[in-house]
C-alpha cells in the first residue's frame, strides 16, 4: 500500500470515527494527523475515563498501527503496559487494517470491567451494584478496605494493582469534561488566557501535563536518531521561565522526533508550555508543509509561525518551553515566545541574511 492509499484509508476511517464518536472524537492537528478519543466506563458521570491521544505515522495502516499516548491521571504503569499491549495485539491480529474502532471499543469494555472491579471492592458484595449511589461510595472506601480487597486481585491480568485501586478510590470525581477544543490539547470556555493553563486537561483532571508516545509504533520512531537540537539560551521574567530549542527538518516524522527527544528530558517534559511551530518546503511537490501548536498558550503556537514565515526561514522545527512561575505575564509572554524564537532561528543560523539585516534596519542606539 502506498502513501497516498494509506492517507485515503486515514481519511476514511476519521470520517467513520467521528461518525460513531462525535464529540468524543477530536481532531488536535489535522496536518499532524494528531487526534483525541475520549473513551469511558458508560457511567453517568463517568467513573472511568482516558483519552486516547493517536498519531498517524505515512507508514498506517499498511505498515505499523498509530503512534498513541494513553492519557488519565489514574493510569499506572502497569495499567498502561496492559493497555498497549493489548492495542499492539489488536493490530497485529489483522496486519494493514485500519483500527481505531476496535481500539475504542476494546477500551470501553476494559474501563467498564475496571469500574465494576472497583465498585465491588470499595463497596462490599451485599451492596446494590445497580444502585445509582454505588458508584459514588467509591471514593469515599478506606484505605484499609483497598489494601484487604487489593489481594483478590492476583490472578485477575486486566485488574488494577493496590496502588491504582488506591489511587481510585481516594481520588475526587473526575472533572467534567472542557466545553470546547482548542488547536492544541483542551481549553475551557469563557477562560481568561492565562487561566487556562492552570484549567483541568483533557487527559482526565488535574493540571495538565506532558504525555509520551507508547507501543510498537513509537519505538520504531525513537529508534531513529533524532535531529541535533540547539538549546537556545533561557530568559526568566516575573518567575516564569522561557528556553527555546531548534532543530533542522525535513519530514514531518523529524519533527516527532524532536518533541519525543525533548521529553525525554525531565524537566522539559513537565514544563506548563512546550509551544512548537514548524516550517518545511517540499520541493517534491513545490509546496510548504507549516504547522504550530499552542499547547495550551493559546495563539502563541499560530504566533510563533508567523514570525517563521516573516523571517523567510525553511526546515526547520522551533519549540519554546514555558515554566510558569505563577503571575501572569500578560502579552509580555507573547513577546518572550517570540523573542526566543527568533534569537534561537539566528544562533542556529536559519535566518537569511537579508531577513536579518531588515530587522537592523531603523534601529537606533540610545545615547
Amino acid at each position: 500500500m502506498s502513501e497516498s492509499e494509506n492517507l485515503e484509508a486515514q481519511l476514511e476511517e476519521i470520517t467513520v470515527i467521528s461518525s460513531i464518536y462525535g464529540d468524543d472524537f477530536v481532531t488536535i492537528n489535522e496536518d499532524f494527523g494528531t487526534h483525541s478519543l475520549r473513551v469511558t466506563d458508560g457511567c453517568e458521570p463517568p467513573r472511568l475515563f482516558l483519552n486516547l491521544e493517536i498519531t498517524f505515522l505515512n507508514s498506517y495502516p499498511s505498515d505499523s498501527p498509530p503512534l498513541y499516548a494513553i492519557g488519565a491521571d489514574w493510569v499506572t504503569n502497569e495499567v498502561e503496559d496492559t493497555i498497549s499491549s493489548k492495542l499492539e495485539s489488536l493490530y497485529e491480529e489483522a496486519p494493514g487494517e485500519v483500527v481505531l474502532y476496535r481500539w475504542g471499543e476494546w477500551l470501553r469494555e476494559f474501563l467498564v470491567h475496571q469500574s465494576e472491579t472497583l465498585s465491588s471492592l470499595c463497596t462490599g458484595p451485599d451492596e446494590d451494584r445497580h444502585s445509582p449511589n454505588h458508584i459514588a461510595a467509591a471514593p469515599a472506601a478506606s484505605t484499609a478496605a483497598v489494601a484487604a480487597a487489593a489481594e483478590s486481585l492476583a490472578d485477575d491480568t486486566t485488574g488494577l494493582s493496590q496502588r491504582t485501586i488506591a489511587a481510585l478510590s481516594l481520588s475526587d470525581h473526575p472533572e467534567p469534561r472542557p466545553a470546547s477544543h482548542s488547536h492544541s490539547h483542551v481549553q475551557q470556555a469563557h477562560a481568561t488566557p492565562e487561566v487556562q493553563q492552570q484549567q483541568p486537561s483533557s487527559m482526565g483532571g488535574g493540571p495538565r501535563r506532558a504525555v509520551q508516545m507508547v507501543g510498537k509504533a513509537a519505538a520504531r520512531l525513537q529508534s531513529e536518531k533524532a535531529p541535533t537540537i540547539l538549546h537556545g539560551e533561557t530568559m526568566t521574567d516575573r518567575k516564569s521561565t522561557f528556553q527555546p530549542h531548534c532543530a533542522a527538518v525535513t519530514t514531518l516524522d523529524q519533527v516527532k522526533l524532536v518533541q519525543a527527544e525533548l521529553l525525554t528530558n525531565r524537566k522539559i517534559a513537565s514544563a506548563t508550555h512546550n509551544i512548537m511551530a514548524y516550517r518545511i518546503f517540499d520541493e517534491a511537490r513545490n509546496a510548504w508543509l507549516q504547522d504550530s501548536d499552542d499547547d495550551g498558550e493559546t495563539a502563541a503556537g499560530s504566533r510563533m509561525l508567523h514570525l517563521m514565515q516573516i523571517l523567510d526561514v525553511k526546515n526547520v522545527v522551533v519549540i519554546v518551553t514555558r515554566w510558569y512561575g505563577g503571575i501572569h505575564l500578560g502579552a509580555d509572554r507573547f513577546k518572550h515566545i517570540n523573542s526566543c524564537t527568533r534569537s534561537v532561528l539566528v544562533q542556529f543560523g536559519a535566518v537569511p541574511e537579508k531577513e536579518q539585516a531588515k530587522s537592523g534596519k531603523g534601529k537606533k542606539s540610545k545615547k
